[in-house]
């Protein structure tokens, strides 16, 4: 009957309590464990924690508030709403704590309002006031974040640092036990739905605790086994003792008292998970004693068996004292000591040495623990999911299949199919998934298998621009490849039309198929580098029927008229290919020749040529030459490829007795026949003249009438094109100086 009712409790408790002990806030800076993975991770808090720390999650793991025994966090890192409980202006951020640190503090919830916690503290070992309190935490206040709402002193003589919580066997409450000084009294308060019940159950059993100086006896930790049936306490700390009891989870009495002696100096204790073992570090902080780990084996309930199978674990100097000892929720056991590390027993039910004792096994970075942990009641070990184990792609085969994992540390596998190995053959389509229990958590995983024929599909057939490439294929896992091209990879690159076709072969099964490449091409046009032209361009393409043409000045079409220089980019698009040329486009301003001037002797008239690239517009028919214009000035019309413009021409009467004239055509082709341009030798006066091109450029100067004109450019030697060529001349006709404008047409 007695089996029956403890796997009742567990069950319960395992309901209510799976994931409170998510997070611990302890350190020395602020530090905490999140446990909510398999792997435990640091996190930072704002609480300095000597000794005993509490901290609380909800049910889902949630945290919701931490505590020193003299302040209380919200989840926020901040002190609560009146969480200031020790009831003493102290500095919670102080070096060391707040000054009254106890060994230990408690906490228990009611359970008809799950939003009332009651934190239960004692006083120090040499405070000098004895109080036992609880602080009521209403978690429905400030938007969830909390705040204590009474401070309650409970009816304790003497009340030691010792304190500890045990679920009611029926799930109706909680036990919340503590021990007086200098007597042998344990008094178990219930907490139910009515809240806390002032009157406690009172157990007078065990070892008086006799005083000692500094009352140091009141120290040392009071611990419950996870099934919450025994009770363990450091019992005359200084002489070397510690007590088991038995605990009755529904009437909260302690019975049957057996004692361990020769553990001088014990403070932290802990169950195994199991229950059979008990651990125990000492504290000693002076005459120069060592600290010591011990392990001891329960099972045989006999006081001296119990001492025989004392297995030190490990020896530390005075400087390095054992602390507080927790069961996390990875079912390792933490032990605090002052440092870097947490220590961690990583096979805590194991006796002897191969329990796997680790002094720096858990680094706590730049922060250091002191001598606390959690101080929450005790909680199995909550095993977690997360995705580190990988069981691959999911597979599409035509055999058989094996998948699974082994996973290092794995203590057991678990198929959906009730299989137990690691790895199993599978047969059938379906999906898969696999558990592997670790000690701290279960890993699961899911794959999908298709059994049946291989199918592969390349997709849809591609089209291509000339001059474009594209990637074609698909890969399948465990697969071999062979394309109509040769290759055997599963992927290739093609830029020429074509029908391309995979085989796939992939354990036994055989699969093909085949995908077109069409390769259209570029709808080019012809487009000159440079085009010019005045006053204007006109610049047409002709891409290829279809095609829609875009232009970077946004001209729309084939055609367009440029009134303006500049550098033209011009795209033509067809079945989705592009082709872009560009122009530079070079519009001139008009040539306006500057005015003509001649001369004619008294009574003839004059042949006047048009500027080279011009032609007379109002003669009738357009014309070179306009013939027989007397002397006078003309405003006459002249045409080139930038319109009609107004050319001045004035007609000069001259004295023609030297005969002074100038030729108006010479033809330097090497006939030896009119190669020269050169004034009239019967007008020696004559002393100069010089010959411009169309633009005004100076291609010959000559200070004297006898040098002629060879028709080449004097600056660099070279020929002259045909035209039409003004010169001035500069002349002393009877002493009186005079200037002489005219054209001259150069014939090769």
């Amino acid at each position: 009957m007695q089996r029956c009712v403890t796997l009742l409790f567990l069950l319960i408790y395992l309901q209510i309590s799976a994931q409170e002990d998510q997070t611990w806030y302890f350190g020395w800076d602020g530090q905490g464990i999140d446990w909510s993975g398999c792997e435990p991770q640091l996190i930072q808090g704002s609480m300095t924690g000597f000794e005993g720390v509490l901290t609380v999650s909800d049910s889902q793991g949630n945290l919701l508030f931490y505590s020193n025994s003299d302040f209380i966090w919200n989840a926020n890192n901040q002190i609560m709403e009146g969480g200031e409980i020790a009831g003493f202006p102290f500095d919670p951020f102080f070096n060391f704590g707040a000054l009254f640190t106890n060994t230990q503090l408690a906490v228990a919830q009611n359970p008809a309002n799950p939003d009332l916690y009651y934190v239960f503290t004692g006083d120090t070992q040499n405070g000098g006031f004895f109080d036992f309190k609880y602080a009521t935490v209403d978690m429905s206040l400030n938007n969830g974040l909390g705040a204590v709402t009474e401070n309650v002193i409970l009816p304790v003589n003497n009340p030691e640092e010792r304190v500890c919580t045990i679920p009611k066997s029926d799930g109706t409450g909680m036990w919340v036990i503590t021990h007086e000084y200098l007597n042998n009294r344990f008094l178990a308060f219930l907490v139910d739905e009515n809240g806390v019940n002032i009157d406690p159950v009172i157990s007078d059993v065990g070892e008086i605790h006799e005083v000692y100086p500094n009352n140091l006896n009141t120290r040392g930790e009071m611990r419950v086994n996870i099934a919450g049936n025994r009770i363990a306490l450091v019992q005359d700390q200084m002489q070397g003792e510690v007590e088991l009891f038995d605990f009755d989870q529904n009437t909260g009495e302690l019975t049957n008292p057996l004692l361990i002696d020769q553990v001088d100096h014990g403070f932290g204790l802990c169950f195994s998970p199991d229950g059979n073992l008990l651990y125990l570090g000492t504290w000693v902080n002076f005459d120069q004693l060592d600290n010591y780990l011990y392990q001891y084996d329960l099972s045989s309930n006999e006081p001296d068996v119990i001492g025989a199978s004392r297995v030190t674990l490990d020896t530390n100097s005075i400087f390095n004292p054992f602390g507080s000892m927790r069961v996390a929720p990875n079912g390792k056991l933490y032990v605090a000591y002052p440092g870097e590390y947490l220590g961690v027993i990583n096979n805590p039910d194991t006796y002897g040495e191969d329990c796997d004792w680790e002094e720096e096994a858990f680094f706590l970075g730049e922060f250091s623990s002191h001598y606390g942990l959690n101080c929450l009641w005790e909680t199995p070990p909550s095993p977690s999911s997360n995705s580190l184990l990988e069981l691959g792609d999911n597979i599409s085969s035509c055999t058989d299949v094996t998948i699974g994992s082994e996973v290092e540390g794995a203590i057991e596998y678990s198929w959906n199919t009730n299989s137990s190995e690691p790895f199993i053959t599978i047969n059938e389509s379906g999906t898969y998934e696999l558990t592997v229990s670790l000690e701290n958590c279960d890993l699961v995983d899911q794959i999908e298998v298709e059994i049946g024929s291989l199918s592969i599909d390349l997709g849809e057939n591609i089209s291509l621009c000339e001059g474009e490439s594209t990637t074609i294929g698909l890969e399948i896992a465990d697969a071999a490849y062979s394309w109509n091209t040769s290759d055997d990879t599963p992927f290739i690159e093609v830029s020429t039309p074509g029908t391309y076709t995979l085989s796939v072969d992939q354990n036994d099964c055989q699969a093909e198929d085949s995908i077109s490449v069409i390769i259209q091409p570029l709808p080019i046009f012809e487009l000159p580098n440079t085009i010019e032209d005045c006053p204007e361009v006109s610049l047409s393409i002709s891409p290829p029927d279809g095609s829609e043409v875009s232009w970077s000045n946004g001209i729309q079409g084939n055609n367009a008229i440029i009134s303006e220089s500049e550098e033209i980019a011009i795209s033509a698009f067809l079945n989705g290919c592009q082709y872009t040329a560009s122009v530079d486009v070079i519009v001139n301003d008009p040539v306006v020749p500057p005015a003509f001037s001649t001369l004619t002797c008294a009574n003839e008239s004059a042949e006047i040529f048009a500027p080279d690239g011009f032609v007379f517009s109002d003669q009738g028919t357009p014309s070179s030459t306009v013939l027989d214009l007397q002397p006078g000035i003309y405003d006459l019309e002249i045409l080139d490829n930038c319109g009609a413009q107004t050319w001045t021409v004035n007609i000069e009467e001259e004295d023609c007795e030297c005969d002074l004239f100038f030729p108006n055509v010479f033809t330097p082709n090497n006939d030896n026949k009119n190669e020269q341009f050169i004034p009239s030798e019967k007008c020696p006066e004559a002393v100069s003249y010089q010959i411009f091109n169309r633009w005004g450029q100076l291609v010959f100067d000559s200070e004297e009438n006898s040098r002629g004109w060879d028709g080449n450019d004097q600056n660099t030697g070279e020929p002259l094109e045909d035209g039409v060529y003004f010169y001035k001349a500069k002349v002393n006709i009877a002493n009186q100086p005079a200037d002489f404008n005219g054209t001259i047409t150069l014939l090769r």
